[in-house]
């Protein structure tokens, strides 16, 4: 491995040289659940990081020394490139946003590009489709509930972990246990499982 440290230590490295806080790369491990990969300034897939419940494009074994325009479309892979060139370049983080054709239909995909050295990066991937589950806000209104508790309710009929929520919404755990309290208050649900369980009896989540 470059440099003998692991991608997330070089991150984390960069962090504190900038005199940024930066967590440790175990707590930055432990906090990402997303896929990761290390690439160089050509696109060259150099290191992948799985995730579960996260399905890569292609199989990782043939991933590896391949470039982007190897494995994704066209379309996606200049994006990509584009996107690696450009934190290599500024030294600042890219940001994109990206769907692929996965087995149970189109995902979209939010890729964080991160500068780690003169020509490499790392590029963290998180899936941003749709909650399989719909709400009903007409059949929530009796409740008084809102969108973001509506989100966070399906969230939790997913048997998603404050932590994933807090994750997929964007918002901080405190704020996710927040909005499932006013939930069951609003509702008169003993727990979050009675919630989420009424709701989909209810017609609330389908």
């Amino acid at each position: 491995m470059a440099n003998g440290m692991h991608p997330i230590q070089r991150w984390t490295e960069r962090e504190r040289a900038a005199g940024r806080p930066a967590a440790s790369s175990s707590e930055v491990l432990a906090a990402v659940p997303d896929m990761m990969f290390r690439m160089d300034g050509d696109g060259r897939y150099l290191e992948f990081k799985p995730a579960k419940d996260m399905e890569p494009f292609v199989p990782p074994e043939t991933l590896l020394g391949r470039r982007m325009h190897d494995v994704l479309p066209e379309g996606v892979a200049d994006s990509g490139l584009a996107a690696v060139k450009a934190a290599i370049a500024t030294d600042e983080a890219q940001t994109i946003v990206y769907e692929l054709p996965m087995s149970d239909g189109p995902h979209r995909y939010e890729a964080r590009v991160v500068p780690l050295d003169a020509n490499e990066v790392l590029i963290i991937v998180r899936d941003l489709t749709e909650n399989p589950l719909n709400t009903s806000p007409e059949s929530a209104s009796k409740y008084s509930l809102s969108q973001r508790e509506l989100s966070v309710l399906a969230s939790v009929a997913l048997g998603l972990t404050d932590k994933q929520i807090a994750y997929k919404l964007g918002i901080s755990p405190d704020t996710v246990r927040k909005h499932v309290a006013s939930v069951r208050k609003k509702m008169g649900a003993r727990s979050r499982t009675e919630a989420s369980v009424r709701a989909v009896r209810e017609g609330i989540l389908s």
